[in-house]
């Protein structure tokens, strides 16, 4: 019989996961519209949502019928240097083709120092949204199956790496490099501000395009603060079992 030695590599380090993790945030998303001149069409707009609560959105993702996850919000490089907006004339991709829901391969276990390096203002001075101790997590051959892909990580200090990737977002190429578009994420120099530079590989960040239904028989487990366990539990008629992300390893193997 094959060995596969992902399995064997997950089961035996700690720095490598079978799940993937999405997490709520207490802030707000980017509502985008295109503008409704016809001088401007085809440009865009963006304002921010109400303000939103990260145990108030785990709830209603799971009291909806059936549960998803909204893909609210563009992401990657092109939302940057793709989309038109106002009147800065781009590379005409619609925000739409960006929309993402996102999760992170951080093993559960590593979960506190991850919130800790998104509350930390160095790492998310420009950040209203922070993550909380509320999300769901799905196998990632589930989140696979459905779609989902690592975002492709790329270093925008190599340029021809940098040219040949930021090349597929040109209008002629795009019917082709849709699909591709929203996991392609930059670090080192920011696109706006050169001379700064901006990480987040430590995200581990996968993507799906677009909403993504699930059922709750497809969740492995939620994640949700210790006295909140209970009702989070009873909310999914104890189809799958809530763990507080604070625990310890021992305390989640029992």
């Amino acid at each position: 019989m094959a060995v596969n030695v992902l399995d064997l590599l997950r089961n035996n380090r700690a720095d490598l996961s079978n799940f993937l993790i999405h997490l709520t945030k207490n802030g707000s998303f980017e509502v985008w519209k295109e503008m409704s001149s016809p001088i401007y069409a085809g440009r865009y707009l963006y304002d921010s949502s109400d303000t939103l609560d990260a145990e108030d959105s785990l709830k209603r993702i799971l009291a909806s019928n059936p549960p998803v996850l909204l893909a609210r919000t563009p992401f990657g490089v092109f939302k940057l240097i793709g989309i038109n907006v106002y009147k800065n004339q781009k590379l005409d991709i619609p925000p739409e083709c960006l929309k993402s829901v996102c999760f992170s391969e951080t093993p559960l276990r590593e979960l506190p120092s991850f919130y800790k390096a998104t509350q930390d203002p160095k790492n998310w001075s420009l950040k209203t949204n922070k993550y909380q101790k509320y999300g769901l997590a799905f196998d990632t051959e589930f989140v696979r199956n459905s779609g989902g892909h690592p975002v492709f990580y790329y270093d925008r200090r190599q340029l021809p790496l940098r040219n040949s990737i930021e090349t597929l977002g040109h209008q002629s190429l795009q019917q082709t490099t849709k699909p591709i578009l929203h996991l392609c994420e930059p670090y080192g120099p920011k696109v706006k501000e050169p001379t700064k530079e901006i990480d987040f590989r430590w995200e581990r960040e996968w993507r799906i395009q677009g909403d993504f239904e699930f059922s709750l028989e497809s969740v492995a487990f939620g994640m949700c603060p210790q006295d909140k366990i209970q009702d989070f539990e009873k909310l999914v008629n104890n189809v799958f079992p809530f763990v507080n992300p604070d625990w310890d390893i021992d305390d989640l193997k029992d």
